[in-house]
Protein backbone atom coordinates (compact mmCIF):
# COMPACT_ATOMS: atom_id res chain seq x y z
CA UNK A 1 0.00 0.00 0.00
CA UNK A 2 1.40 3.41 -0.90
CA UNK A 3 2.23 6.02 1.67
CA UNK A 4 1.30 9.84 2.22
CA UNK A 5 2.87 12.47 3.82
CA UNK A 6 0.37 13.13 6.68
CA UNK A 7 0.06 17.01 5.74
CA UNK A 8 -0.88 15.79 2.33
CA UNK A 9 -3.36 13.80 3.18
CA UNK A 10 -4.52 15.87 5.94
CA UNK A 11 -4.98 18.77 3.37
CA UNK A 12 -6.91 16.24 0.64
CA UNK A 13 -9.42 15.53 4.46
CA UNK A 14 -10.22 19.57 4.59
CA UNK A 15 -13.42 20.60 4.30
CA UNK A 16 -12.73 23.56 1.57
CA UNK A 17 -9.31 21.79 0.26
CA UNK A 18 -8.84 22.85 -3.41
CA UNK A 19 -7.93 19.63 -4.63
CA UNK A 20 -6.31 19.60 -8.11
CA UNK A 21 -4.71 16.87 -10.89
CA UNK A 22 -1.13 17.51 -12.78
CA UNK A 23 -0.72 15.88 -15.74
CA UNK A 24 3.57 15.18 -17.44
CA UNK A 25 2.95 13.93 -20.43
CA UNK A 26 6.07 13.24 -22.94
CA UNK A 27 5.79 13.69 -26.11
CA UNK A 28 8.97 13.47 -27.77
CA UNK A 29 12.23 12.17 -26.49
CA UNK A 30 12.83 15.46 -24.80
CA UNK A 31 10.01 17.33 -24.84
CA UNK A 32 6.84 17.45 -22.25
CA UNK A 33 4.07 18.87 -21.91
CA UNK A 34 2.79 19.92 -18.59
CA UNK A 35 -1.42 20.72 -17.54
CA UNK A 36 -2.72 21.87 -14.19
CA UNK A 37 -6.66 21.09 -13.69
CA UNK A 38 -7.10 24.24 -12.05
CA UNK A 39 -7.81 27.93 -13.40
CA UNK A 40 -4.10 29.04 -12.79
CA UNK A 41 -0.79 27.64 -13.33
CA UNK A 42 0.90 25.42 -10.88
CA UNK A 43 4.89 25.61 -10.42
CA UNK A 44 5.90 21.89 -9.12
CA UNK A 45 9.25 20.25 -9.13
CA UNK A 46 10.87 22.88 -11.23
CA UNK A 47 8.05 22.24 -14.13
CA UNK A 48 5.51 25.04 -14.63
CA UNK A 49 2.06 23.07 -15.33
CA UNK A 50 -0.15 24.71 -17.53
CA UNK A 51 -4.05 25.78 -16.55
CA UNK A 52 -6.31 23.64 -18.85
CA UNK A 53 -9.57 22.07 -18.93
CA UNK A 54 -9.76 18.33 -18.49
CA UNK A 55 -11.15 15.58 -16.22
CA UNK A 56 -10.57 12.00 -14.79
CA UNK A 57 -12.69 9.75 -15.11
CA UNK A 58 -13.80 6.73 -13.07
CA UNK A 59 -10.07 4.58 -12.57
CA UNK A 60 -10.17 1.28 -13.71
CA UNK A 61 -9.25 -1.55 -11.41
CA UNK A 62 -7.83 -4.98 -11.94
CA UNK A 63 -9.31 -8.08 -9.49
CA UNK A 64 -5.64 -7.08 -7.63
CA UNK A 65 -7.02 -4.00 -7.17
CA UNK A 66 -4.13 -2.49 -8.98
CA UNK A 67 -4.57 0.45 -11.04
CA UNK A 68 -4.56 -1.17 -15.18
CA UNK A 69 -6.17 2.00 -16.92
CA UNK A 70 -7.30 5.70 -16.23
CA UNK A 71 -9.05 7.98 -19.18
CA UNK A 72 -8.35 11.39 -19.45
CA UNK A 73 -10.75 13.81 -20.80
CA UNK A 74 -9.60 17.18 -22.00
CA UNK A 75 -11.70 20.25 -23.47
CA UNK A 76 -10.48 20.71 -27.33
CA UNK A 77 -12.93 23.45 -29.07
CA UNK A 78 -9.70 25.46 -29.31
CA UNK A 79 -8.17 21.87 -31.04
CA UNK A 80 -4.49 22.40 -28.93
CA UNK A 81 -5.19 18.77 -27.77
CA UNK A 82 -5.44 17.37 -31.49
CA UNK A 83 -2.38 19.63 -32.53
CA UNK A 84 -0.47 17.90 -29.48
CA UNK A 85 -1.29 14.29 -30.67
CA UNK A 86 -1.96 14.55 -34.22
CA UNK A 87 2.11 16.37 -34.77
CA UNK A 88 3.57 13.59 -31.94
CA UNK A 89 3.95 9.75 -31.67
CA UNK A 90 2.48 9.89 -28.42
CA UNK A 91 1.33 6.07 -28.08
CA UNK A 92 3.78 4.10 -25.76
CA UNK A 93 5.08 7.35 -24.36
CA UNK A 94 5.23 7.69 -20.40
CA UNK A 95 2.46 9.69 -18.45
CA UNK A 96 1.87 10.86 -14.71
CA UNK A 97 -0.76 11.65 -12.90
CA UNK A 98 -0.43 13.60 -10.17
CA UNK A 99 -3.24 14.64 -7.36
CA UNK A 100 -2.36 17.53 -5.49
CA UNK A 101 -3.69 20.04 -2.32
CA UNK A 102 -3.25 23.62 -1.97
CA UNK A 103 -2.15 24.46 2.01
CA UNK A 104 -2.43 28.24 1.09
CA UNK A 105 -0.51 29.14 -1.51
CA UNK A 106 1.70 26.38 -1.37
CA UNK A 107 0.94 23.15 -3.37
CA UNK A 108 0.84 19.52 -1.93
CA UNK A 109 1.47 17.12 -4.63
CA UNK A 110 1.65 13.05 -4.82
CA UNK A 111 2.32 11.06 -8.27
CA UNK A 112 -1.27 8.42 -8.39
CA UNK A 113 -0.47 6.86 -11.34
CA UNK A 114 2.76 5.99 -13.44
CA UNK A 115 2.34 4.45 -16.95
CA UNK A 116 1.88 4.65 -20.50
CA UNK A 117 -0.43 6.50 -23.13
CA UNK A 118 -2.38 3.35 -24.82
CA UNK A 119 -5.10 5.08 -27.28
CA UNK A 120 -6.15 8.54 -27.89
CA UNK A 121 -9.43 9.99 -29.52
CA UNK A 122 -10.46 13.63 -30.33
CA UNK A 123 -12.98 15.34 -32.44
CA UNK A 124 -13.49 19.34 -32.25
CA UNK A 125 -15.22 19.40 -28.03
CA UNK A 126 -12.85 16.92 -26.41
CA UNK A 127 -9.95 14.61 -26.65
CA UNK A 128 -9.82 11.53 -24.87
CA UNK A 129 -6.36 9.77 -23.74
CA UNK A 130 -6.13 6.59 -22.16
CA UNK A 131 -3.51 5.67 -20.24
CA UNK A 132 -2.25 2.60 -19.27
CA UNK A 133 0.15 0.45 -16.79
CA UNK A 134 3.19 -0.63 -18.41
CA UNK A 135 3.13 -4.41 -17.12
CA UNK A 136 -0.73 -4.75 -18.90
CA UNK A 137 1.62 -5.13 -21.93
CA UNK A 138 3.78 -8.15 -20.13
CA UNK A 139 0.51 -10.57 -21.29
CA UNK A 140 1.29 -10.03 -24.55
CA UNK A 141 2.75 -12.28 -26.85
CA UNK A 142 5.70 -10.80 -29.29
CA UNK A 143 4.33 -10.51 -33.03
CA UNK A 144 8.37 -10.53 -33.45
CA UNK A 145 10.97 -12.39 -33.06
CA UNK A 146 14.54 -10.46 -31.80
CA UNK A 147 17.05 -9.76 -35.16
CA UNK A 148 20.18 -7.26 -35.00
CA UNK A 149 18.74 -5.21 -37.83
CA UNK A 150 16.15 -2.58 -37.22
CA UNK A 151 12.31 -3.90 -37.60
CA UNK A 152 10.96 -0.70 -38.44
CA UNK A 153 9.44 0.52 -41.94
CA UNK A 154 12.37 3.27 -42.72
CA UNK A 155 10.49 6.55 -42.71
CA UNK A 156 6.98 5.42 -42.43
CA UNK A 157 6.69 4.77 -39.18
CA UNK A 158 6.64 6.17 -36.09
CA UNK A 159 9.06 3.26 -34.83
CA UNK A 160 11.31 4.62 -36.78
CA UNK A 161 10.62 8.80 -36.30
CA UNK A 162 13.56 9.59 -39.27
CA UNK A 163 12.50 12.98 -40.99
CA UNK A 164 16.30 13.76 -42.69
CA UNK A 165 16.46 13.77 -46.72
CA UNK A 166 18.10 10.01 -46.68
CA UNK A 167 16.59 7.52 -48.56
CA UNK A 168 18.21 4.44 -47.66
CA UNK A 169 18.67 2.35 -44.90
CA UNK A 170 20.28 -0.96 -44.40
CA UNK A 171 18.19 -1.68 -41.01
CA UNK A 172 21.72 -2.08 -39.66
CA UNK A 173 22.59 -0.02 -36.23
CA UNK A 174 25.69 1.33 -38.16
CA UNK A 175 23.36 3.03 -40.63
CA UNK A 176 20.75 4.10 -38.29
CA UNK A 177 23.65 5.58 -36.57
CA UNK A 178 24.98 7.64 -39.53
CA UNK A 179 21.80 9.20 -39.95
CA UNK A 180 21.68 9.96 -35.99
CA UNK A 181 18.84 7.84 -35.27
CA UNK A 182 20.27 5.27 -32.98
CA UNK A 183 17.71 6.45 -29.89
CA UNK A 184 14.98 4.56 -32.16
CA UNK A 185 16.66 1.37 -33.13
CA UNK A 186 14.79 -1.36 -33.05
CA UNK A 187 16.50 -4.21 -33.56
CA UNK A 188 19.27 -6.16 -30.78
CA UNK A 189 23.02 -4.61 -32.01
CA UNK A 190 24.47 -7.50 -29.71
CA UNK A 191 22.21 -10.48 -31.17
CA UNK A 192 25.57 -11.68 -33.36
CA UNK A 193 27.71 -11.40 -30.39
CA UNK A 194 25.13 -13.37 -28.05
CA UNK A 195 25.21 -16.31 -30.62
CA UNK A 196 28.54 -17.16 -30.55
CA UNK A 197 28.59 -16.72 -26.39
CA UNK A 198 28.62 -19.43 -23.93
CA UNK A 199 26.21 -18.70 -21.24
CA UNK A 200 25.95 -20.98 -18.15
CA UNK A 201 22.84 -20.65 -15.52
CA UNK A 202 23.44 -20.95 -11.78
CA UNK A 203 27.21 -22.25 -11.14
CA UNK A 204 30.06 -21.49 -13.62
CA UNK A 205 30.63 -24.80 -15.25
CA UNK A 206 34.24 -26.37 -14.17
Amino acid sequence: MRDFDNSYLLQLSAEEATVFWLVDMEISGTTHQYFCSLDLDILYDGNLYQSFEFKVNPISYSLSMAVDKVELNFANVDLIMSSILLNNAVKKRPIILYLGAMDGMTPLVEAVFYGIVSEWDADEKQAEIQIVNEFIFWNKKTLRLPSDLCQWPFKDSAECGYTGSETQCNKTYARCSELGNSDQFGGCRFMPALEEKEIFWGRKSI
